[in-house]
């Protein structure tokens, strides 16, 4: 069984920024979809199973986040 989530976006500043998915448990596939501005990537750590850890190219930038996991059931 996978959950799944879409969460829209806009970056405050660049640099580091988190961003909540709560699905409960850790994504196996993020994918970034942008309709402005720069560009999104992971962070180091790149997720948990409640956040996506993420660092923005430029203020302003907006998108959708599409995270999936898988929960082994």
């Amino acid at each position: 069984m996978q959950a799944n989530a879409t969460i829209p976006f806009t970056t405050s500043a660049p640099g580091n920024f988190t961003l909540a998915h709560n699905l409960g448990m850790v994504p196996t596939t993020v994918i970034f979809e942008f309709t402005d501005g720069g560009t999104v990537w992971f962070q180091s750590t790149r997720y948990d199973d409640t956040n996506l850890y993420l660092v923005a190219s430029d203020a302003d930038v907006t998108g959708v986040v599409i995270v999936f996991a898988d929960c082994g059931c």
